[in-house]
């Protein structure tokens, strides 16, 4: 699995996140018996244009998709560009 996801949520919001998918669907279940839970939870995303680590708070109802993603720096290249999808 890739070190990192990628979150689009309802309003089409994006997030990259440093974590792989088994641990954001472990975090958004939380014990709850695979359902997923109703209280917000707190991840820690990565701004794609610096590289810095932000905290973010989500709903996990809102969130639609999540996706492996390749994380890569490149400087003086469009943010747009700056991830890879496997």
């Amino acid at each position: 699995m890739s070190p990192y996801s990628k979150i689009t949520v309802s309003s089409g919001k994006t997030y990259m996140t440093p974590f792989d998918l088994q641990h954001l669907i472990e975090k958004m279940t939380g014990g709850n018996n695979g359902k997923i839970c109703d209280e917000f939870i707190q991840i820690v995303t990565i701004d794609t244009e610096t590289g810095e680590e932000k905290q973010v708070v989500l709903n996990p109802q809102q969130i639609v998709v999540m996706e492996e993603a390749k994380f890569k720096r490149t400087p003086h290249v469009p943010a747009v560009f700056k991830y890879e999808n496997q």
